[in-house]
């Protein structure tokens, strides 16, 4: 389900796989995909701005989720601030298990910090996709 992706400095980027070893599950493809430098609009507005990850602690893997074998990628539509603070998360593409969807989200919105993205050198606000996969150690 994961492509390659190519980050803000053109370099091509290919999620991370972890196991749900010690009750984490989540990964990330450190790449993103900017949506625009600030609107909705796909960057249709001006050249497109790509926030980095600067802090991104795995999601736990649900409990129940491992013991009825739920696996997935979660898409997540995430605004990032001026600060690189998150304002807003989105549920973009679920993984088809609502718990694994939400443990994605809360970490997120909760947890994650960014660089934020530059447009002509000052901070911008911007969205970025997301996607957090959730593998289990046996599969």
């Amino acid at each position: 389900m994961s492509e390659d992706l190519v980050s803000s400095t053109g370099e091509e980027r290919t999620p991370e796989t972890y196991s749900d070893k010690d009750g984490l599950g989540g990964s990330t493809d450190h790449g993103g995909r900017a949506s625009g430098n600030g609107g909705r609009d796909g960057g249709v507005n001006g050249p497109s701005a790509v926030p980095d990850y600067q802090v991104n602690p795995k999601p736990p893997y649900p409990l129940i989720a491992r013991r009825i074998g739920a696996q997935g990628e979660v898409l997540l539509r995430v605004l990032v601030r001026q600060d690189g603070s998150v304002a807003a998360v989105e549920l973009a593409q679920s993984s088809g298990f609502s718990l694994l969807d939400e443990s994605a989200t809360r970490t997120v919105r909760e947890n994650w910090r960014f660089i934020p993205a530059q447009h002509d050198g000052i901070p911008v606000e911007s969205w970025v996709e997301v996607p957090i996969r959730f593998v289990l150690a046996d599969s």
